[in-house]
């Protein structure tokens, strides 16, 4: 799974995770598994709820094993998806909600935006006068 391996990458590399879109389920994961994140202003993250199992199911008390026909797979890795978000973010309360950036900075899961426009307004700058060296020709009168 990527998420593993995001998470056991070399100490000394650092990952921002950059939402261009919204994000759902296993996105999000990914995108948690980031050393710092941020998103668009309009962006907004959704958690599926999990199906409620039917007293008939099999399902186990403590929710490590189900009968193959108790479950779908798919619901089996949402399960799973939702153990790790659990880390961050507390699934049981926002499971079918759509959460924006306003939501996500109260859970402290994204960078502080002052921060974020500093730096981003910086290496902009940068680069506009690195590009504008480059495009200007040398001209002597």
């Amino acid at each position: 799974m990527l998420y593993e391996e995001l998470r056991n990458r070399a100490p000394v590399t650092r990952l921002h995770m950059r939402a261009r879109t919204c994000l759902v389920d296993g996105a999000v994961l990914l995108w948690l598994a980031g050393d710092t994140r941020s998103m668009r202003a309009d962006g907004w993250i959704q958690i599926s709820a999990l199906p409620v199992a039917s007293e008939n199911s099999g399902e186990e008390v403590d929710g490590v094993s189900t009968l193959i026909e108790a479950e779908e797979p798919a619901q089996t890795d949402l399960r799973s998806i939702h153990s790790h978000i659990n880390e961050w973010l507390p699934v049981q309360e926002i499971a079918g909600l759509r959460l924006f950036e306003k939501d996500l900075r109260e859970f402290g899961v994204l960078d502080d935006a002052k921060t974020s426009n500093q730096l981003a307004a910086l290496f902009h700058a940068e680069a506009t006068n690195s590009d504008s060296a480059i495009r200007q020709p040398n001209v002597q009168i």
